[in-house]
């Protein structure tokens, strides 16, 4: 079908809108020389309804298939319905929404009730309608109801189409999308739904509503290469790339099971005491949950961690929320010491003073990482998300090295990662090493998982409360993100301040980049090696499957060995699922705490 461009001028000024805003407007008889080269036309525009030749066009043309790619205002009035149905076999109507505020936020039009209306008047009289919703930030979440509501209309036929608009802040994250347009497929399935523009990795299991044609203006993720369907994919919008880089896009791959060379035991356990938190840190996912009530009991847990030593445990992490408002935590750290456990605990250190701080040497604690994001003040409290952090922060860490002279605690500096403090990592960790004198200093990323919503599909959904531009790097900072990671390779290397591996190091490059495929041809040991316990005592196979093999009430040793747990293991040698842990390998990550030297 030849697609024929009828101008530029609209009645609407949408901001999705792709067409050309600029150039010549083609006479009547340059349309008529294109309609003469084809025999199946799609009049479009701009509006191609409001031109005043628009009747003659048809005319003309009524010996072809023609399709009208139209807003649908101009069919308001009947008259002209009528004169137009004879000549047109598809009325494809574009209709970003069925909320009156952001139908004109979208379209910069108060025409929503034209466009019904047009509509109406055409199924009124047998018009083919098929409806275009162009997928964009301020409609994603209001799909659902819009499709609900023009199936009641009588509308059998619409397409969902990404646009390839440079308007940054019109284009949704595709997720945001997808997980909204699998729930529509499921339960409308007397609806024809095409998808288009988007490449079949977002929607793996619904290759069939896809189409995805071949345009110079799609382009790839460098990651594309590996996929098994790279050849017969055209890709996404070049545009889209440019606004959010190709992190969402998931190769298609092959894994083949990996050989354990180590018995599988639980030597690395992480328990997550508890969802409160005394701060509100703009990249965490607690940020809504933090003062949820505390589940694990201190008897329990301690318990449970003698019996993961028995059968093979190593390493203790335990983790929040902040740890620390638990009042137990000193008695759960020196029971882990005492049975042989390496122990460490992230915390934002607000509550250390002389009193905790001792209690902490006591306990006997391995590792202590207090975190710091920022060397300037102001930009490290925006942050943690309170006035005064970074002040209490440093005093904390000069109480505590006053403290641990003699003890066996070694204390870091936790650091993550993020577009909107990359500019200040060389800096603050100089100031670590020169002025806190504390032994090291931890990077962790941004956890991709903590910045979306898990669907029971396994679907990502970008939460609405989190600011990408500031918590995740984006493309135009990848540069600056290599050069800084460079540096901290080449810092390590001349001293052991840096705590991190370099192979975890350098895998921040491209995790940024593409985090649910930063793992990908790496087997995954998580079930063999981890043991982690949820805030409700649950036993989950990793922080991205979430169902439950056990909890911390039953014998250690029973869920190790069990059905479900063996089932877990088998799982995940063939696990497709998006992964956002970069380190991907618990035996490393196990004997980097247990065999750490300073």
């Amino acid at each position: 079908m030849k697609t024929i461009y009828t101008g530029n001028r609209c009645n609407n000024h949408c901001k999705y809108c792709d067409a050309p805003k600029e150039g010549k407007i083609p006479s009547l008889e340059e349309i008529k020389k294109q309609i003469d080269s084809s025999d199946e036309i799609l009049l479009a525009g701009g509006e191609p309804a409001i031109r005043r030749d628009f009747i003659g066009l048809l005319e003309y043309a009524k010996n072809k298939r023609v399709k009208l790619l139209t807003n649908g205002r101009m069919f308001s009035y009947k008259s002209f319905c009528k004169k137009v149905i004879p000549y047109v076999n598809e009325f494809d109507i574009k209709l970003p929404s069925l909320n009156k505020e952001t139908f004109k936020e979208l379209t910069g039009a108060d025409a929503l009730n034209e466009t019904l209306k047009g509509i109406d008047n055409l199924l009124g009289l047998n018009a083919s309608i098929r409806i275009i919703v162009p997928l964009t930030k301020q409609n994603y979440e209001e799909l659902y109801e819009l499709v609900h509501k023009l199936f009641h209309l009588g509308i059998r036929n619409i397409d969902f189409e990404l646009t390839n608009t440079k308007e940054g802040n019109v284009l949704p994250f595709i997720s945001q999308s997808t997980f909204r347009l699998k729930e529509i497929i499921d339960e409308f399935d007397s609806i024809n739904i095409k998808i288009k523009n988007i490449p079949k990795c977002l929607l793996e299991f619904y290759p069939d509503f896809i189409e995805n044609e071949k345009d110079n203006g799609k382009s790839k993720a460098s990651h594309c290469a590996i996929c098994l369907e790279n050849r017969n994919c055209n890709g996404i919008w070049q545009n889209y790339i440019d606004a959010h880089g190709g992190f969402e896009l998931k190769p298609f791959v092959n894994k083949e099971k990996c050989v354990l060379s180590v018995p599988s035991s639980p030597k690395f356990t992480i328990v997550e005491l508890t969802k409160r938190c005394n701060l509100d840190c703009t990249m965490c996912y607690y940020r809504k949950s933090k003062n949820e009530k505390d589940f694990i009991k201190t008897e329990d847990l301690i318990r449970f961690i003698t019996q993961l030593k028995e059968i093979g445990a190593e390493v203790l992490s335990l983790t929040g929320g902040e740890p620390f408002l638990r009042k137990d935590l000193p008695k759960i750290i020196k029971h882990a010491s005492d049975i042989g456990l390496k122990t460490t605990i992230f915390t934002n250190a607000q509550l250390i003073d002389k009193t905790l701080a001792k209690k902490i040497i006591d306990s006997d604690l391995s590792y202590l990482f207090c975190s710091l994001d920022a060397l300037t003040p102001e930009l490290n409290d925006k942050i943690r998300g309170r006035k005064g952090v970074f002040g209490r922060t440093v005093k904390a860490i000069e109480i505590l090295n006053e403290v641990r002279e003699g003890s066996n605690l070694k204390l870091g500096i936790g650091t993550v990662i993020m577009g909107v403090n990359l500019k200040e990592i060389k800096e603050l960790t100089r100031f670590s090493k020169e002025e806190l004198k504390v032994d090291h200093i931890s990077y962790k990323p941004v956890q991709a998982h903590k910045l979306v919503i898990w669907n029971n599909k396994f679907t990502m959904v970008p939460r609405d409360d989190v600011d990408l531009s500031e918590t995740w790097i984006m493309p135009q900072q990848y540069s600056l993100l290599d050069s800084t990671i460079d540096w901290i390779v080449d810092y390590k290397r001349k001293n052991k301040f840096i705590f991190d591996t370099e192979d975890y190091l350098l895998k921040l490059k491209q995790y940024y980049r593409t985090p649910y495929n930063s793992c990908l041809g790496i087997n995954c040991d998580t079930c063999e090696y981890t043991c982690i316990i949820d805030c409700n005592g649950n036993l989950i196979p990793c922080w991205g499957i979430f169902t439950p093999h056990g909890n911390i009430k039953q014998n250690a040793k029973e869920i190790w060995n069990s059905a479900k747990h063996n089932k877990m293991k088998e799982f995940e040698q063939f696990c497709e699922l998006p992964c956002h842990n970069v380190l991907c390998n618990t035996l490393k990550r196990a004997n980097l705490y247990k065999n750490y030297k300073l």
